[in-house]
């Protein structure tokens, strides 16, 4: 089976555009922060419209070669991952408009021009595919507790040590779990958890079969990082069952349509993109410029120090709160930012 798009009647079982925007108050959680990869939310301003503080970055080989501004998003909006995808209070926006009230968590990332997303809106999980800002299908998940985190790949939630995929718990003892969705109309949802081991799937349409693989050397008192199957034990980065890096401080990533990995770390105060696929590493960059103390934020060479944003070498973005990006398997490199509110 593979995921495909979403039949009308997914909508009239779910939740149409109109029936998303319904009202609540409920707070910012701390699985939004976790999805930003840089940092905490800024603190609350004006409403939206004062400013563009909400922008899209495209780039390649180094150079930015397109920018969207957000104008109507509010500063103290937090990337969720993906275009125009923010979380401001519980508005979640997708593009310049609010797309559902009342979402309190929401987790996503972007493959190529696809957005994959879940949130928790009312207490109802649900999981959500567009692009570019429109909606392209809504699935519902009424068997998840209404006190699940969203875990990043569609329709992956985590509650109380059950991780729940399309509705069904799948694993259990679970302490932690990542995840990311790659493809197009067909795609595959790539997790990692962490219970009596490390361990990753790729899933098609809520079907694990035989995708599956089992890191026994990963100690379990590891991180998950953004991209499954790396780990981060104290400063050793992990993936495939070996350490791939010591003395990191940071780490972020992507993984291509193609299901390439592409992981930005900070090691011995060295930023380093690394691309690899099935446990192998077939490439290396390394970017001396940019400071020790930048933060990676995922695609390739893309790093946040203080409030500089840095790409392959170069700043090119200043007053820079929050970032998280995507990269797809061309070579493109997507980020969604929040810059400061003047």
């Amino acid at each position: 089976m593979s995921e495909t798009l979403d039949s009308p009647s997914d909508s009239a079982r779910g939740l149409s555009r109109r029936s998303l925007l319904t009202a609540a108050a409920l707070s910012l959680p701390a699985a939004v922060a976790f999805a930003s990869a840089t940092g905490p939310a800024s603190p609350a301003s004006a409403a939206g419209g004062s400013g563009s503080y909400a922008e899209f970055l495209t780039g390649s080989n180094g150079s930015i070669i397109g920018s969207i501004s957000f104008d109507k998003v509010p500063s103290n909006a937090v990337p969720v991952g993906g275009y125009g995808l923010y979380l401001e209070g519980t508005n979640l926006w997708y593009g310049n408009s609010v797309l559902a009230t009342g979402v309190s968590k929401a987790r996503g990332n972007r493959n190529n021009v696809r957005e994959f997303f879940n949130i928790v809106q009312n207490g109802v999980a649900l999981s959500v595919h567009g692009s570019n800002g429109s909606v392209q299908g809504v699935r519902t998940w009424p068997s998840v507790p209404s006190t699940a985190e969203p875990a990043g790949a569609y329709g992956t939630f985590l509650d109380q040590g059950n991780l729940w995929y399309f509705g069904t718990i799948v694993y259990t003892g679970v302490a932690k779990a990542t995840g990311l969705s790659a493809g197009q109309s067909q795609w595959t949802d790539c997790v990692a958890l962490l219970n009596d081991s490390a361990r990753t799937f790729n899933g098609l349409a809520g079907n694990i079969g035989q995708r599956w693989t089992q890191s026994t050397r990963v100690p379990l008192s590891s991180t998950s990082t953004r991209v499954p199957g790396w780990w981060l034990n104290g400063g050793d980065l992990w993936w495939s069952n070996v350490i791939r890096a010591s003395n990191v401080t940071s780490v972020s990533g992507t993984i291509g349509e193609n299901l390439w990995h592409k992981v930005s770390y900070v090691a011995n105060g060295l930023a380093t993109t690394v691309t690899g696929v099935n446990g192998t590493i077939y490439s290396t960059a390394t970017f001396p410029a940019v400071p020790a103390s930048a933060r990676a934020v995922g695609p390739w060479g893309t790093f946040l120090d203080g409030t500089n944003l840095w790409y392959n070498n170069a700043i090119v973005e200043t007053d820079v709160l929050l970032a998280v990006g995507d990269s797809t398997q061309n070579g493109t490199d997507h980020i969604s930012l929040i810059k400061r509110d003047a």
